[in-house]
């Protein structure tokens, strides 16, 4: 029987491109939404607790930055965090197009009135994102 021949240092080159290429699209978003939002390193640096020389790293994708202190950052720049590290390979969910509703705008409520209650009450409870259990 044939051993494969592994390279341990083939793993390793991998796990440092991916987190090098995750780091610079992070700090690419960083600094992208500090920009947006129009501060300079130094307010967000105020907001967030992480220094300049820091968040100037991250920004250049240098600074391997932990969970905590981006979530600091993503609070100081009043985003979500998952706005900061999504993942470009994950499947984006698109909307959901359903023909002729725009060309009619009153579809939504016409099916709305045709509803059972239990599913109007779904559609309420969505709408308004209550924590009330829909009756079975």
């Amino acid at each position: 029987m044939i051993e494969p021949i592994l390279d341990d240092n083939l793993f390793e080159v991998e796990e440092t491109g991916l987190r090098d290429s995750f780091l610079a699209s992070v700090g690419a978003r960083v600094k992208f939404r500090r920009n947006k939002s129009r501060i300079s390193r130094r307010v967000l640096s105020e907001r967030s607790g992480v220094s300049e020389r820091f968040l100037a790293q991250l920004e250049h994708g240098k600074g391997n930055i932990s969970i905590v202190r981006l979530k600091a950052v993503a609070d100081a720049l009043d985003i979500p965090l998952c706005d900061l590290v999504r993942d470009e390979r994950a499947p984006r969910e698109d909307p959901v197009e359903l023909p002729g509703w725009r060309a009619h705008p009153g579809a939504i409520a016409d099916l709305y009135r045709h509803a059972t209650a239990r599913d109007q009450a779904r559609v309420i409870e969505l709408l308004v994102g209550s924590r009330r259990p829909v009756p079975a």
